[in-house]
């Protein structure tokens, strides 16, 4: 069975100090910022069960952002959606590896506020909630131009010049 990945913000998933008020068990408001839906849809992604495309999934993702900066996800079974009876479709996804959005991008859909909320509390009870740092990030980004995967025009002005200050060190 695959694993589900969104990106999230991992402090707000978590009780600190900030949040010193929130009982145990209770959900920030804000982690329905992480879960954010357009037309009632959720965009996910596929991952393998060996995870052998995270990396690939991380650079596509993180393709998107303005600057190089860390990628905070959590992962999850699929089963978990199942579970929920959250329908769900293959979609092509908007990050700028076009091979990876077209093989394990997917949209949750018809998505209600109870299926929102019970989502984001099982995605707290189960999910790992892990990062890549922004070092891992750029370094995964400049494996995936270098082959091929994300052509660098594409992405945004910041995101380059985080790139190219990291790749001019190297060479």
């Amino acid at each position: 069975m695959a694993l589900v990945l969104r990106k999230i913000r991992k402090a707000r998933w978590y009780k600190n100090d900030v949040v010193s008020w929130l009982k145990e068990g209770e959900l920030q408001a804000d982690v329905f910022v992480d879960l954010k839906t357009d037309a009632n849809k959720l965009s996910l992604w596929l991952v393998e069960e060996n995870k052998s495309n995270l990396d690939r999934i991380i650079a596509a993702v993180a393709s998107t952002s303005d600057d190089p900066s860390n990628i905070d996800f959590a992962l999850f079974h699929q089963t978990l959606i199942d579970n929920l009876k959250i329908k769900w479709e293959k979609t092509n996804g908007g990050s700028h590896d076009q091979e990876a959005n077209q093989l394990w991008h997917l949209n949750l859909i018809e998505l209600s506020g109870g299926k929102l909320y019970q989502l984001a509390q099982e995605i707290q009870k189960q999910a790992k909630k892990d990062r890549c740092n922004e070092k891992r990030v750029i370094n995964l980004l400049i494996e995936s131009i270098r082959t091929g995967k994300i052509p660098k025009n594409n992405l945004k002005e910041r995101l380059q010049t985080g790139i190219d200050k990291i790749t001019s060190k190297i060479t």
